[in-house]
């Protein structure tokens, strides 16, 4: 019997990326939210400050913060909320990337990004001085996340 040769491919990071908006305090700059991108293999995490939580805003994240930097991403997992139709949802399909769209209401279904959400927001109020100021913190608290995610 001949058994043929394999090679496997290992996943990559950023393969598939769960994405997600969670909402914030006001800062003094107006920023009112945060959207977070996490790898799925890694759990590394990148995330922005948002002022509005639109699609246009998602979108420009995604394409400048993740698909510039990593390349061909094969999968996208977001709940069904407002900010993920229109502009995000037209990225995507251009690109050639499936979403998968989980309920709005069902956050264990997108539990690797919701689970850090607790982590980040209590990193960006302990890195600022002034609670109202922790837009200036978040490559800070991110990378904390993603150190403590490589543990």
């Amino acid at each position: 019997m001949k058994i043929p040769i394999t090679v496997s491919t290992p996943a990559t990071i950023f393969t598939k990326v769960y994405v997600d908006v969670m909402d914030m305090t006001e800062s003094v700059q107006g920023h009112k939210f945060i959207v977070c991108a996490r790898d799925d293999l890694s759990r590394a995490t990148k995330c922005r400050a948002l002022i509005k939580n639109d699609s246009a805003s998602l979108m420009k994240f995604f394409w400048e913060q993740i698909y510039c930097r990593y390349g061909a991403i094969a999968e996208v997992v977001t709940d069904n909320g407002s900010e993920i139709k229109g502009a995000f949802s037209e990225l995507l399909c251009r690109l050639n990337i499936p979403q998968v769209m989980i309920s709005a209401y069902n956050k264990q279904a997108n539990g690797v990004v919701e689970r850090g959400h607790f982590i980040l927001r209590e990193s960006h109020y302990e890195v600022s001085t002034y609670r109202k100021e922790w837009p200036t913190k978040v490559h800070l608290a991110s990378f904390a996340d993603r150190v403590q995610s490589a543990k």
